[in-house]
C-alpha cells in the first residue's frame, strides 16, 4: 500500500513515488491503481501520485476502472478500521462467510447474530477502559 505522508508536492514526495514505482515494477506488482489517501484527492501530493502511477502503468487500465473511478469519486464514507480487536473481526467474519459458502442450508441471520454474540462476549465485554 502506498502512502503519502505530506499533502504538499516536494521533492521528496517525488523521489519517493517515483522509487515505489520502481521497486513495484522490478517485483512485478501492479502500477496503476490509484490510491486511498488520509488526504482530499485534490492536494497536490495526491494528484501528482495518482498521475505518475497512471503514467507509468504496467496493467490494462480499464481491467482497474472500476476501483480506480470509485477511490476518484467514493460514492461511501471510508473510515478506518475499529480501534480495538479488528484482527479477531475479521477472524470471526471469515468463519461466517465460510460457512455460508460451504452450507447451502446455513440461515446467515442466524449465522451472523451468532458471531455478533461471540464477538461481544468474547472480546468487547473484556475490554477495560
Amino acid at each position: 500500500m502506498r502512502m503519502l505522508e505530506n499533502p504538499e508536492l516536494t521533492e521528496d514526495v517525488k523521489v519517493n513515488v517515483a522509487q515505489k514505482i520502481a521497486t513495484y515494477k522490478e517485483k512485478g506488482q501492479i502500477v496503476g491503481l490509484l490510491g486511498m489517501s488520509i488526504w482530499d484527492n485534490d492536494v497536490p501530493s495526491k494528484k501528482y501520485a495518482d498521475e505518475e502511477y497512471i503514467k507509468n502503468t504496467n496493467i490494462n487500465l480499464n481491467h482497474v476502472r472500476l476501483y480506480n473511478e470509485f477511490v476518484a469519486n467514493p460514492t461511501c464514507e471510508v473510515r478506518a478500521e475499529e480501534p480495538v480487536s479488528c484482527q479477531e473481526l475479521y477472524g470471526i467474519l471469515d468463519s461466517c462467510i465460510q460457512e455460508v459458502l460451504s452450507n447451502e442450508d446455513a440461515d446467515i441471520n442466524a449465522v451472523l447474530e451468532k458471531a455478533n454474540s461471540d464477538f461481544q462476549v468474547n472480546y468487547l465485554d473484556m475490554l477495560n477502559f
